[in-house]
């Protein structure tokens, strides 16, 4: 039997029918609306990775132009977990890192106790003692080409924000020694002449005292350490870094641990000697998206290249 309008109250009503096809278009409707807005955030997303890691990388290129010296800008992937089971595209993470060149090591560490030591900085001025190896550390970044394929503990050492004062004549003052203590216990005399020790006689060392980093415990044993470093190594200082939001990667391969490790795009590079410092290397930039057998893979996103550097005002 048919269903047909009713009327009650003088109103007309809807038949089932009617009813259905309303709900399912509203369905439809729905599923566009909730398909098109994932579709519009992730492109959202997308140009922001993009223009976050162009940013970075300005940096790096103005750095080297405005202080004239090499600058380079790392790329790291991480796996946020050990669990080889758990296939989470948001597990997996980029980081890049902007270094800048701030000198070369003068002394083998060899023989100044292990410490890394450059006679032409000013870390006496920048780092002042604390008398405290627990304080945060910082890392140094050698920026030998071949350290740039390591992990991010194979390139660079964790040192102490403190400096150990080190007499080139074979006395040093022990870690950890404060300022105040050291000028409490090793009085000058008249002749500027220093003590090696509390109770020893007044000898002349002269001014042959320099000021190095001292490698944490952690920082040596998790990769390079202080003796694998030599006199006429160069080393960098952070100048910016950033991480990508969860599941972008550099490059187009998944990392398979949760160290950072390099990139398949492991760096790029700007030198001061040219006029303007282009690109050295593209940096693609992958999204880890499910596949149809339940796991992930890298899905490129866009490649980085020297255009996008360029300044569109010019």
């Amino acid at each position: 039997m048919a269903l047909r309008h009713t009327q009650r109250g003088g109103r007309a009503a809807f038949t089932l029918i009617e009813l259905l096809v309303v709900i399912g278009l509203m369905a439809v409707l729905a599923t566009i609306s909730v398909t098109g807005y994932s579709a519009a955030s992730r492109g959202m997303a997308d140009r922001g990775v993009i223009q976050t890691t162009v940013s970075t990388l300005r940096i790096a290129q103005q750095t080297c132009q405005i202080d004239r010296v090499p600058t380079k800008v790392l790329f790291f992937n991480q796996r946020l977990t050990d669990d080889a089971n758990n296939t989470d595209s948001s597990l997996y993470q980029g980081t890049a890192i902007a270094i800048k060149q701030a000198g070369r090591i003068t002394i083998a560490p060899s023989s100044v106790g292990g410490l890394l030591v450059d006679e032409f900085a000013d870390w006496h001025q920048s780092y002042p003692m604390t008398g405290s190896q627990n304080a945060p550390g910082m890392r140094i970044y050698r920026m030998k080409p071949d350290d740039q394929s390591k992990d991010i503990n194979g390139c660079s050492v964790v040192v102490q924000p403190f400096v150990t004062h080190y007499a080139l004549d074979d006395w040093m003052i022990q870690s950890g020694t404060t300022i105040k203590q050291w000028c409490t216990a090793h009085r000058r005399d008249a002749s500027d002449n220093r003590p090696q020790n509390a109770s020893s006689a007044y000898v002349n060392n002269g001014n042959n005292y320099v000021w190095g980093f001292a490698a944490s415990t952690a920082g040596a044993s998790a990769g390079l350490s202080t003796a694998s470093w030599g006199a006429g190594d160069p080393y960098g200082v952070e100048i910016a870094r950033f991480d990508l939001p969860r599941g972008y990667i550099f490059g187009t391969s998944a990392p398979g641990g949760n160290r950072l490790v390099a990139a398949s795009v492991k760096e790029v590079s700007f030198d001061p000697e040219q006029i303007t410092p282009s690109l050295s290397a593209s940096v693609p930039i992958s999204a880890m998206r499910p596949t149809g057998g339940g796991g992930v893979s890298p899905k490129l996103v866009d490649t980085i290249t020297a255009s996008m550097l360029k300044d569109t005002n010019n």
